[in-house]
């Protein structure tokens, strides 16, 4: 009897040391992704991408019109790609204060802004500065709600990890399609 209560004991302390190896590796292939969709626009060559080099400081200006038509999807895009952020960013950092997660998204969207601008493959807008900043904090407050309707952390943080693998295997696989299409 004993023995079989050090064997729950031990799997049970193996699966606190898995699941926060999963979480990062999840993170980092979403933070891979997601600088293919904002860096690069999905393009699969070199050829694809497009050489813009634009600056927009004025919020929700220049953003909003293609082709003299009012334009929110690619706004609206912008926020929701930075919402797993805040979510990861919560499940992975869960005793950083809020600022300092809002400085991690803020951060990492300010770079791939700089760096369409420095490399010429898109427009630095700061409406995408401001987009991302909210998709983040959007993604921290929904795993905050998580986590009252779950009743305690250790469920939604199961629940959200169960999510996040099941989101991460789909997109991986209408990558891998997207590519041997375009290949």
């Amino acid at each position: 009897m004993k023995k079989t209560n050090q064997i729950r004991f031990y799997e049970r302390d193996r699966m606190k040391v898995q699941r926060p190896v999963l979480m990062w590796t999840l993170f980092v292939i979403y933070l891979a992704v997601m600088t293919w969709i904002v860096l690069f626009k999905f393009a699969v060559s070199a050829d694809q991408l497009p050489y813009i080099r634009s600056l927009n400081l004025v919020p929700f200006q220049e953003s909003l019109i293609v082709n003299d038509r009012l334009e929110v999807s690619e706004i609206i895009m912008n926020g929701i790609v930075f919402v797993p952020f805040g979510i990861y960013l919560s499940l992975l950092l869960p005793k950083s204060a809020f600022w300092k997660r809002f400085l991690a998204f803020a951060g990492v969207s300010l770079v791939y802004e700089v760096c369409q601008y420095i490399f010429s493959i898109g427009a630095s807008d700061i409406t995408d500065l401001i987009m991302n900043c909210a998709g983040g904090c959007i993604g921290v407050f929904l795993f905050f709600l998580l986590r009252a309707a779950f009743g305690s952390r250790t469920k939604a943080e199961t629940a959200v990890s169960i999510v996040m693998g099941i989101g991460t295997v789909i997109m991986l696989v209408l990558i891998g399609l997207t590519l041997v299409y375009n290949l």
